[in-house]
Formats: structure tokens, C-alpha cells, sequence
């Protein structure tokens, strides 16, 4: 940087601007921008994310900065420097489901306490629009830049970063990057994450459809599951085992519902996994069997012991009943840390992970 701008210099123009910051943060969280499954056109992400990019690149304009439209996959805001050679600043304008139990509409935020309480105001639409403030301070206060930085505003970070893939495949890459999407003050690397499809074959079972959850990243706080064929005055004293489960009848049929706490998957402390609820209860209804067919030898720990506890479940978890069937989780993603032992329960030994994400 050619040019210094002081500490007290930054906070003041920082104060000065606060407001309109928020109104900035409150006109991107407005947008229920949740990542549809990548597609082609315009939108490939789903029409309220390419809303949420117009926005976030609309914003880049208005305080001084070049902006582009990649494809409606991601954009780039851009402060030229005295080299081609970029620093990135790199976040996404798409966020996880909102789910239930709020206190107010996700998408209507509202300042409370200091704090702006909606879907996506901390992940990542507040730290986006803090970094465009950071450059626009700092532009407005004269500093220099020896090298061009670019903000890059992505759509879908939390569906697998096909977003990212595109940029890198059609954008020349900064030599350096920060990514503001994590606790203060830096973070050299995050966990991984593994998302599969586990398949496995179920006969004479009189489950007709489970499900659970909205997103591969977010604990689900509901589960279904419907049965055929077994009394609810038989399955109301196995109810005792199982609290947050509750069964109704419903056209001949029986559906069970468990209640859970949602949070993202990277952070599960404090949550509660709807799935995880039937833990004590699913055993006794004898509907699967003790060890399916396939090369899974975690099978059974997965609906009935502690070993889930790192595991979250997807939307498209669902059986089928006309026999023989195919069960399929489709995307149980395990939150992986070389500290613990859920990677050692589901995929082996940990093994040491590098510093980069």
C-alpha cells in the first residue's frame, strides 16, 4: 500500500458510514437467495441467487467499484492497482435453508441488541459487505495499492462451490486470498466435510418413506418417517423411549415425526439431530435389517448409536416400500476434525490433514 491510512482514520470514517452499511447488509438478506442445484441459463443457481448477485454487484457499482457478471455463477468487484497481480477477498451472497423456529420472518432483518437478526446477515452477506466498505474506506481515504484486489461474490458456496469451479476455470487467480466466513480473528484452514450417497438394500419392511432435513450442511430439526400396518396403541408405550418423538395416524397409515435443533454442520455444537432422535426408539420397531448387504460396517450405529453424532441428513432421504427396495441417504455429511473420532468411526484412522482447506 503506497499510501498509510491510520487506525483512527478507519474507525472514524467506519462510524461515520455505519448506517448505511446495515441498510447495505439489510437489502442483500432481504433476498431468500438458497441455492438451487447448479443448472445453465441466466440463474443456474435459482432465480432469487442471481437477484442476490445483480444486488451484490449493484451495491460494488455504487461505491466506486468495476463489477462483472460471470455466467450468473459468481461476480467480481474490482480496485485496480499498480500490478495486474490481484489479492482476493473472497465470499457468497447464497445462503443455507432458513428453516423453522424463528422469531421473526428470516428474510425481513431487523436490527436487535447490535446485531442484524436474519437468514444469512453473519454467512456470509454481512462479512461480503464489510469487505466492500473495508475497500471503499480505503479508497476514499487516499490509500494506494500496489496490487489490484479483487471481492469476489459467489452463489454457491454452500452447495458445493460449482460457483467457485467456473471462476477458476475462466478468471486468472489472485497470488493471495482472505476469506471473511470465519470466527475472528484468522483461520489457516476449516475441517472437511464428506457428502455421499450410503445405499443399501431393505426387503418385508413396512416403512413407506423417511426423510429428515433441507440441506447436506444443516442439521435437520424435523424427521419423518411413515409406516404401514402398526397400530398407534402399539407404538404409543415405545414413545417413552424417544422424547421429540411424536406418532399420529394419518389415512390408514401411521406417521412418526422427531424434532431436533438446526444449525450449519460445521458448527453442530448445541444442536440436536431430528434424526439422531429416533436413536432409542427405531430398534424396537424391528423394520430394518441388523446388517444390510454392502461393504458398510458402520450400518447399524448410524440409526442407533452415538457414532451419528457427527452426521446430518439431506432432504431426498427417503425408502421406498415396494419390495425388494433400495434405501438411500443422500447426502450424509460428516463434519471431519483430526481431534475426533467421527472419521475414525466412519471412514478409518484419521489420518493428518493439510492447513489448507
Amino acid at each position: 500500500m503506497s499510501a498509510a491510512v491510520s487506525r483512527q482514520a478507519a474507525r472514524a470514517w467506519a462510524l461515520e458510514h455505519r448506517e448505511e452499511m446495515v441498510r447495505d447488509v439489510m437489502r442483500l438478506v432481504r433476498i431468500p437467495s438458497v441455492a438451487e442445484p447448479a443448472g445453465s441459463g441466466a440463474a443456474p443457481f435459482g432465480p432469487a441467487c442471481a437477484e442476490a448477485l445483480a444486488e451484490g454487484l449493484a451495491l460494488c457499482r455504487e461505491h466506486g467499484f468495476s463489477a462483472r457478471n460471470l455466467a450468473g455463477r459468481c461476480g467480481v468487484a474490482l480496485w485496480p492497482g499498480k500490478r495486474a497481480e490481484s489479492l482476493g477477498i473472497f465470499s457468497h451472497l447464497d445462503v443455507v435453508p432458513a428453516g423453522e423456529g424463528w422469531a421473526s420472518p428470516p428474510f425481513e432483518p431487523r436490527v436487535e441488541n447490535g446485531y442484524i437478526i436474519g437468514r444469512g446477515s453473519g454467512d456470509n452477506k454481512g462479512p461480503a459487505v464489510a469487505a466492500l466498505y473495508a475497500l471503499r474506506c480505503l479508497k476514499e481515504l487516499g490509500a494506494g495499492l500496489e496490487h489490484s484486489v479483487q471481492l469476489y461474490l459467489g452463489c454457491s458456496e454452500e452447495t458445493g462451490m460449482a460457483d467457485l469451479v467456473y471462476y477458476t476455470q475462466h478468471e486468472p487467480q489472485p497470488v493471495f486470498s482472505l476469506v471473511p466466513d470465519v470466527n475472528f480473528p484468522v483461520c489457516c484452514g476449516e475441517k472437511g466435510i464428506l457428502t455421499a450417497d450410503l445405499t443399501c438394500r431393505v426387503e418385508g419392511s413396512n416403512l413407506l418413506g423417511f426423510g429428515g432435513g433441507v440441506a447436506s450442511n444443516a442439521v435437520p430439526d424435523r424427521a419423518f418417517a411413515l409406516l404401514a400396518g402398526v397400530p398407534l396403541a402399539e407404538v404409543e408405550p415405545l414413545l417413552a423411549g424417544a422424547p421429540g418423538v411424536e406418532a399420529a395416524a394419518e389415512g390408514g397409515k401411521l406417521r412418526l415425526t422427531a424434532r431436533g435443533i438446526a444449525g450449519h454442520a460445521a458448527f453442530p455444537e448445541g444442536t440436536e439431530s431430528a434424526i439422531r432422535s429416533w436413536r432409542p426408539f427405531w430398534p424396537k420397531m424391528r423394520l430394518l435389517p441388523a446388517r444390510p448387504p454392502g461393504p458398510w460396517p458402520f450400518w447399524p450405529p448410524l440409526l442407533a448409536t452415538r457414532t451419528a453424532r457427527g452426521l446430518t441428513s439431506t432432504s431426498g432421504m427417503k425408502f421406498r416400500a415396494a419390495p425388494p427396495t433400495w434405501a438411500v441417504w443422500r447426502g450424509w455429511t460428516g463434519v471431519c476434525s483430526p481431534r475426533t473420532s467421527t472419521c475414525a468411526t466412519v471412514c478409518g484412522p484419521t489420518r493428518p490433514r493439510s492447513s489448507a482447506a
